[in-house]
């Protein structure tokens, strides 16, 4: 089964199959080099118990080295996440130490329900993986997005 989808980053976008190696590891080495992914139209549950089966979540955390647990989902209303600096992971320098692709530390994933219509816009410090620069850059995501 395919599970293609239109991976953003920071510098555009490209498909991906998250059912083939390549495409996990096209999503995971953007994840370790830009600090985030968005997954465009991949939230496909219709519910927070649902979240935690999300076929590409799944997919995409199949390609990892195992070495962490998913949390349990929780509800986090829009106006709480629209207009919000993304920020980084509290031990980011100890993620940085690990080069290998599918040997992620952690991964926040956000389920963005409603419709395409809905937008959700975030900045994101552009020293990616190094010292933060001050610099941001918008990334913007929609409803239906992972």
């Amino acid at each position: 089964m395919s599970l293609e989808v239109e991976l953003y980053r920071h510098n555009g976008q490209v498909k991906v199959d998250l059912s083939k190696p390549s495409g996990k590891l096209e999503a995971l080495r953007t994840i370790q080099d830009d600090g985030y992914i968005i997954l465009r139209g991949a939230a496909d549950t219709g519910s927070i118990e649902e979240a935690k089966d999300n076929k590409h979540t799944i997919a995409l955390l199949s390609g990892t080295s195992g070495k962490f647990e998913a949390s349990l989902p929780a509800f986090i209303h829009a106006f709480k996440l629209k207009n919000k600096d993304i920020q980084r992971f509290l031990d980011w320098e100890k993620q940085t130490e690990h080069k290998a692709p599918n040997d992620l530390v952690c991964i926040v994933c956000y389920h963005l329900w409603h419709n395409a219509n809905d937008e959700w816009e975030w900045e994101y410090d552009k020293g990616l993986r190094e010292e933060e620069t001050g610099e941001k850059q918008l990334v913007e995501a929609y409803g239906g997005d992972l």
